[in-house]
Order: structure tokens, then sequence, then C-alpha cells
């Protein structure tokens, strides 16, 4: 989980996480390709599963800001950049 300081905002630790998805999204991607358990494969699968979720909550997340014109635009559109990388 990612450490709060008082100078963070929303849309900073939802970037910051979908860094850290993308990162593990990585690596799972790596473990599959390398790996010949099924046990190890079926969990990878669901992690990466997972993961793909709480990415797609984010775009919604950043959309409903965008639209409700909350906060810095430039910020979200950072944001959503992210998230479709």
């Amino acid at each position: 989980m990612l450490a709060l300081k008082e100078s963070d905002t929303l849309i900073g630790n939802l970037s910051k996480e979908v860094e850290l998805l993308r990162i593990r999204c990585k690596s799972i991607v790596s473990s599959i390709i390398n790996s010949h358990d099924e046990a190890l494969l079926i969990r990878l699968k669901k992690e990466l599963d997972s993961l793909e979720n709480r990415r797609q909550e984010i775009i919604r997340i950043a959309s409903n800001i965008q639209k409700g014109n909350i906060s810095d635009n430039l910020s979200i559109e950072f944001l959503i950049e992210l998230c479709n990388r």
C-alpha cells in the first residue's frame, strides 16, 4: 500500500498506483512466460485479472473526476494516459 504524505493528492496517488500496477503486471507476465507449474500459472493469471480490474476502476474514477471538472484537467489526462499504457 502507498504511504500518504500531507502534500499528496488523489490524482497523484492514483498515478503512483497505476505505475505500480504496470510494474507488477510486467513481472507477472514474465513469470507466466517462464513458468511450467499449472497451479502457479492459475494464481498468476488470477492476480493479473485482479490488477486489470483495478486499472479499469482507476480509469472510471479518472473519467468521473474529469466529467465533474473537480480538478486540474492536465493531471487527469496524464492519469488516463498512464492507465492506457
